[in-house]
């Protein structure tokens, strides 16, 4: 598992296979960007905004299985591939024992995606930073592959590469249009349990790419390695073509159950000579039935296994040299001639001969050294609650058993006595605080008589969860006040579909009343019969005659219950057809109007069945307000008398209000279908989310639906719900199955931040039980899970050794000076936000951890000299970054007396106290890492907007994030 350098060299070996095979035509497909369309292109966005996805984008490319990738019925590939180990179509490794996939994968770049047509606009990159994995892993696949994909952004791409917003390898920016970059070898080790059993393994990789403007490209790849299935002599129909029972290529079905092409066999030829030295084996027989039958006669030292005899079982020494004749029993392969083997079965014989070893069997007296194994020692376990279990009750009822009992013995609970004497079991019912959070229960077995100790300990939480796969209740809130949607308002209006002759139906009338112009003795001579809208061009229309205008604005303006949109059409220009009857001939009518304003009433709410996408619903008709309105007639002298009747008996501007309003009207009222403008306007908001951008920053899977919206006359608000999974779980890593939900009132937003009373576009408040979520994924994947080696104690980083730790705690002196040592750090439970202040000035919330095991080991693993469990508290930070235009989590400094340690094993005899001196100085070194971990946040970009930050502070108990677009 920390073989981190052979992984590493396995990796670099593996680049040179690449470029082998991608110089191999049959290897590799026929040159391949990312400007194919629909269905049609196999690069993967990777699940970031439709407005920078362009950017980079995922493609493996060699080796690929025919059917993958698996496209979305939307027509984009799935960002997920599954490869078994050992099938040469998908594993660049040739290798079948080493139970993992090495998937080629490429990156590309600046892409000119026909999919993101007007959405998204490469241009050039300059910076590149993989989140997944995770720097701070010590899983050395983990190691492996973002080295190889750093290496591939920087040595590739000649970009700057990041690790938590600190460039690492300098470089610079890169415009090169739909450029990708050699398939880069990811390794995904299949998981090995204990049991022996082989599962899949899984590798998820997150990177962000940043381009010259500042946007932020965040792209998430899956990973999947089965275990091979070839050769059981059984088809598998979903990934296999042949199954001959083995893995043997050059076969007609290779080492990955695929059909291989017929191939020419070279004729054999013969050459009997070989074929006659076999004769000289018979000589070799004879020779070595002799010293053969030593050999057998020592097998009765299985007799013998009781070593626990102590000195009398050397007595069986002669049993070594017959060891060394077998040596020569690999020439026993001439026993294929007939006529000796005889001889070796008579020679046999002899073994019985050699009965006189079981007079050895009186070795089998000495059995009663049995008697000097010592008494083991008195051990403790607690049986319930479980470790970490969540409950609301204010007590519970602890359990527990001895193995092992002795006389004189003790057992207390948190300090109260529960059983005296040799007791087997035991149990206390014990308070449990509320305001704690996390209560230790530590079981302790002491034999005052001699000193001995033993320990226990499991940790009960106090409050209610969110379990595993469950959503938090808003546990998000974003906020748009007017003023950011007068920012958001041109970036709305590019992404409305919105043109005249598409708005307008074909054959759109005005009116088909069938209105009488000219009458004579009341009797009607001459109308008109309908008039309708040259859409598209018909009788009497021509082909430039389509509705046009020479563009539009929006505007909105937040009331209320709902949002008021004002859409405004300039140099409206229609032609019209006019149909006559009797003395009325047929007419054109040009109607143009400087502007028309459209002015409608949307209410938003959750789209159902998805409440990822709004849903926008027309409230009653629009309005429509033309402003210099003019029609006029054209087609000649015969046309003039109706432009000069019409006037009396048709309102044209009225009618073809009337017409408008009609026609934009919500077919369905509340209904699951839309007005025109409400469709465009969902259209719009389709991307308005901050799902992707954050969960792709902090490598986990972010689900964040909307609960509700509620508009009011100064802006927006948003109520989103949370559900935060880790996407790949180490196997020695826990995993978790609920995290702490902290009750708190949803933030109420004003024009201004709380602090400094600035006035700000947009906010994102980020609730404690969605932070738990967060902290709960980022420990199962790993980021607490850390191997020390060097401490820095105030001069800089020194190696840890016996001397070093018996400065602090004398006991270590006892080993070999110059020992090295690591130490060890696994976290049982997940840390929690507890909605509170941090300790210290500056800190927005109050960080806790519990039970974290730490232990004290050689350098190889060998020994275990000391554990312990850790709890902690301290506080967390944000800290805007302008430079990266991103939001970085801080821990604060810990004060000493806000760590305490439980010995738990302590194999040297080391004084508890002092541990209080050496711990607070290890945990003020490793929990930044949790802060690392989180890594920095980069601000969301909305509808393609970057914002910047304003004010980081508390609205009420939640940490917001107030920000401007600029």
């Amino acid at each position: 598992m920390r073989e981190t350098m052979r992984h590493v060299g396995r990796v670099a070996g593996l680049w040179a296979i690449v470029l082998v095979c991608s110089a191999l035509p049959f290897r590799s497909l026929t040159a391949q960007s990312c400007t194919q369309g629909l269905f049609a292109n196999k690069c993967i966005p990777g699940g970031g905004s439709k407005t920078t996805d362009c950017h980079l984008e995922w493609l493996v490319p060699s080796m690929l299985l025919p059917e993958s990738p698996k496209f979305t019925a939307s027509g984009f590939p799935k960002n997920k591939y599954v490869c078994y180990e050992g099938d040469p179509r998908c594993d660049l490794d040739p290798d079948l024992s080493n139970k993992s996939c090495t998937f080629p994968v490429r990156l590309c770049i600046n892409n000119q995606d026909p999919r993101f047509a007007g959405k998204c606009a490469p241009s050039s990159l300059n910076a590149f930073e993989v989140k997944k994995p995770k720097a701070t892993s010590i899983d050395p696949a983990d190691v492996a592959n973002l080295a190889a994909l750093e290496t591939a952004a920087s040595a590739g791409f000649g970009l700057t590469v990041m690790r938590q917003n600190t460039p690492t390898t300098a470089g610079s920016s890169n415009a090169t249009a739909n450029l990708c970059s050699a398939p880069v070898p990811v390794v995904v080790p299949l998981k090995l349990r204990r049991t022996g059993n082989i599962l899949p393994g899984k590798r998820a990789l997150r990177v962000i790419a940043r381009s010259s403007g500042g946007l932020l490209d965040p792209d998430s790849l899956v990973l999947q390695c089965f275990p091979s299935t070839c050769g059981d002599g059984v088809i598998q129909a979903d990934h296999e073509t042949c199954d001959d029972g083995n893995r043997t290529n050059g076969d007609g079905c290779d080492q990955g159950c695929q059909i291989e092409l017929p191939t020419p066999t070279p004729t054999p030829t013969t050459t009997p000579s070989p074929q006659a030295t076999p004769t000289p084996t018979e000589t070799a027989t004879p020779t070595f039935t002799v010293t053969d039958t030593p050999t057998r006669t020592p097998t009765v030292t299985k007799t013998f296994t009781p070593t626990r005899t102590d000195t009398p079982t050397q007595t069986p020494t002669p049993t070594h040299t017959p060891t060394r004749t077998d040596t020569p029993t690999k020439t026993m392969t001439p026993t294929r001639t007939a006529t000796p083997t005889s001889t070796p079965t008579s020679t046999n014989t002899p073994t019985r001969t050699s009965t006189p070893t079981r007079t050895f069997t009186p070795t089998h007296t000495f059995t009663p050294t049995a008697t000097f194994t010592p008494t083991p020692p008195p051990e403790i376990y607690l049986d319930s609650p479980d470790h970490g279990v969540f409950t609301t009750a204010s007590t519970a009822t602890v359990t527990g058993h001895v193995v092992n009992p002795v006389p004189g013995q003790v057992v207390k609970i948190n300090g109260t006595t529960v059983c005296s004497g040799p007791c087997t079991n035991f149990s206390l019912n014990v308070p449990l605080d509320a305001g704690a959070i996390f209560n230790p229960v530590l079981a302790e077995l002491t034999v005052p008589a001699t000193g001995f100790k033993a320990r226990d300990r499991r940790v009960i939480i106090r409050g209610q969860s969110v379990a595993d796969g469950a959503f938090s209740i808003n546990a998000l809130g974003m906020r748009i006040n007017d003023s950011g949607f007068d920012k958001l308002e041109p970036v709305i209006q590019g992404l409305l579909p919105l043109d005249l002759a598409q708005l307008l139906p074909p054959g759109m009338l005005i009116t088909d009343d069938n209105i009488c112009v000219v009458s004579v003795f009341g009797a009607c001579v001459g109308g008109i019969d309908k008039v309708y809208v040259c859409n598209p061009p018909g009788s009497g229309c021509a082909p430039g005659d389509q509705p046009s205008i020479s563009g539009f604005s929006v505007n909105i303006d937040s009331q209320s219950g709902y949002v008021q949109l004002d859409l405004t059409l300039y140099n409206v220009r229609l032609r019209l057809w006019i149909v006559g009857f009797g003395a009325i001939p047929d007419c054109g009518l040009r109607v143009t109007s400087n502007s028309a304003l459209i002015r409608s009433n949307q209410t938003l709410a959750p789209g159902s069945p998805d409440p990822s996408y709004l849903d926008v619903n027309q409230q009653g008709d629009v309005q429509v307000f033309f402003s210099n309105f003019d029609a006029t007639i054209q087609g000649g002298f015969t046309c003039d008398v109706l432009d000069f009747l019409a006037p009396l008996f048709v309102d044209l501007e009225q009618t073809a209000r009337d017409q408008l309003v009609n026609y934009l009207r919500d077919p369905d009222g509340s209904g699951p279908q839309d007005s025109l403008i409400a469709d465009a306007v969902e259209t719009a908001l389709a991307n308005l989310s901050i799902a992707g951008a954050i969960g792709g920053a902090l490598g986990v899977q972010l689900d964040a639906p909307f609960n509700f919206v509620s508009p009011d006359n100064q802006g927006i608000t948003f109520g989103v719900n949370a559900r935060i999974m880790s996407t790949d779980k180490p196997p020695y890593t826990p995993d978790f199955t609920a995290s702490l939900h902290v009750p708190e009132a949803f933030p109420s937003y004003g024009t201004t931040t709380p602090v400094q009373n600035l006035p700000y576009h947009m906010a994102i408040s980020l609730g404690t039980s969605a932070m738990n979520q967060l902290l709960k994924a980022l420990t199962e994947e790993g980021i607490l899970n850390i191997d020390i080696t060097q401490i820095d104690l105030g001069s800089g980083p020194v190696q840890i050794t016996s001397d070093l730790l018996a400065l602090f705690l004398p006991e270590f002196g006892n080993l070999p000076s110059g020992t090295q040592l690591r130490i060890r750090i696994e976290p049982t439970i997940a840390p929690v936000l507890t909605g509170n202040l941090g300790p210290n000035p500056g800190d927005l919330a109050e960080l806790k951890v519990a039970h974290l095991k730490i232990s004290i080991l050689s350098l190889d693993n060998s020994t275990l000299y000391l554990s312990g469990a850790v709890d902690a508290r301290a506080g967390l930070q944000l800290v805007y970054v302008a430079a990266t235009n991103s939001i970085s989590f801080v821990i604060s400094s810990i004060n000493p007396s806000d760590v305490t340690t439980v010995l738990l094993q302590n194999a040297i005899g080391v004084n508890e106290n002092g541990l209080q001196s050496l711990v607070p100085q290890l945990v003020q070194q490793f929990l930044p890492l949790l802060a690392g971990g989180l890594g920095s946040l980069p601000l969301p970009s909305l509808l393609g907007l970057q914002p910047v930050g304003v004010e980081l502070s508390r609205l009420g108990q939640v940490i917001t994030i107030f920000l401007n677009f600029q």
